[in-house]
């Protein structure tokens, strides 16, 4: 189904529960009764097409046009992706992953925080630049300095590549020779919540590979 303004924003997130997190990316609280998407979004001064076609996208894997796209509203999205990676969700797996393999050989429990800690170094060190160089010219490009006309827009596939298969390797190993303490739940619940890390990482780094980079480039281009 593909979403429009005219849908109620409840009825979008009842029935896909993984554009939840979208919500508070954006910057939108809940509770917002019977209302349209083109309203809510509106009422908290967010570019509709631009939250639409993060919908879409994840929704059913439509590319918007850089048209359509505000790059404002774009990076404000990943600014805020990148907030809760960092300062929520990983912090929070790691207690809980360190929690789970208490009590079982030293040598294999050190060894999975160390793949999970170089994994999260990865993440943290990508997500910095990104904060402090990428975002930060872009801004710079729009407010209309001319110096970042050269502002390096280059397909970060390469390291989006190097951060997923770090957190495959991870999960491979977790899978294959997680400790067995009498943690069943816990052990369960911390994998699963490093596979929907996982998808959602992927997520978000095909959202700035398909649909930013594109805008700002196109944004480059009028100047």
């Amino acid at each position: 189904m593909r979403y429009t303004k005219k849908h109620r924003l409840g009825d979008l997130i009842s029935d896909n529960s993984t554009i939840l997190p979208v919500m508070s990316r954006f910057q939108i609280p809940l509770g917002f009764g019977d209302k349209t998407i083109g309203t809510v979004c509106e009422e908290h001064n967010v570019d509709t097409n631009t939250f639409l076609a993060v919908v879409n996208f994840m929704l059913n894997g439509e590319v918007a046009s850089p048209d359509d796209i505000s790059v404002e509203a774009m990076t404000i999205f990943l600014q805020n992706s990148h907030k809760y990676y960092l300062d929520y969700l990983l912090p929070k797996i790691r207690i809980k992953l360190q929690a789970s393999i208490e009590g079982t050989d030293p040598k294999l429990s050190e060894l999975i925080l160390q793949l999970y800690d170089n994994f999260v170094s990865s993440v943290k060190q990508h997500l910095l630049y990104e904060n402090q160089v990428l975002f930060s010219g872009v801004k710079k490009l729009l407010d209309g300095d001319k110096i970042q006309q050269d502002l390096e827009l280059k397909h970060t596939d390469d390291k989006h590549e190097q951060i997923d298969n770090m957190l495959v390797e991870l999960k491979n190993f977790m899978i294959k020779y997680y400790p067995s303490n009498g943690k069943t739940y816990e052990m369960n619940t911390v994998l699963h919540n490093i596979l929907d890390c996982e998808s959602d990482l992927r997520m978000h780094c095909q959202i700035e590979d398909l649909i930013y980079l594109p805008a700002v480039m196109q944004a480059c281009s009028a100047f």
